[in-house]
């Protein structure tokens, strides 16, 4: 029996994280790479405050076979982390998860984002979000505009979850 090539999107494991950790690794610095300065990757591993926002939600795969493509991160109504390994971009993935999280959240999403970060908040913007504010946080100890965006609540949205 030939295996299916069909997106899969499910609940991450303790299996996964290495596949988490390694496309974040791949993936992170990405988000900032329109930014003046230059970054150093701090590893999903040693960077406490995001692994925790990360895991402390529900946490999802993207998957091809065997492969992990990329992954997000739910917790509530917050999008904590959408990430698409470098090699698997263009071909839908980061939207198939983005749709996968919204029909999760019967109301209000919201999410951060670089603010240099254009193709990001493209996608958001084009699935209803809006930028609500800027402000400034920090990589690894160095200075980010970011902005929260919010998407209002979605009248077709029949997700029955708490």
């Amino acid at each position: 029996m030939a295996r299916s090539k069909t997106l899969q999107i499910r609940l991450a494991t303790a299996a996964d994280l290495r596949a988490v950790y390694d496309i974040y690794g791949c993936s992170k610095l990405d988000e900032l790479r329109f930014e003046a300065r230059s970054f150093v990757l701090l590893p999903l591993p040693d960077d406490a405050r995001r692994h925790q926002a990360l895991c402390e939600g529900e946490l999802f795969i993207a998957e091809q076979g065997k492969h992990s493509l990329g992954f997000s991160s739910l917790h509530g109504a917050e999008i904590r982390g959408l990430f698409v390994h470098p090699e698997h971009r263009g071909r839908g993935i980061g939207r198939a998860l983005l749709m996968h999280l919204l029909g999760l959240v019967p109301g209000e999403a919201r999410l951060y984002v670089a603010l240099s970060n254009a193709p990001a908040r493209e996608l958001y913007q084009r699935h209803g979000f809006a930028v609500v504010r800027e402000f400034e946080t920090e990589y690894n100890g160095v200075p980010v505009m970011a902005a929260e965006m919010r998407r209002p609540p979605c009248p077709h949205n029949t997700s029955s979850r708490p």
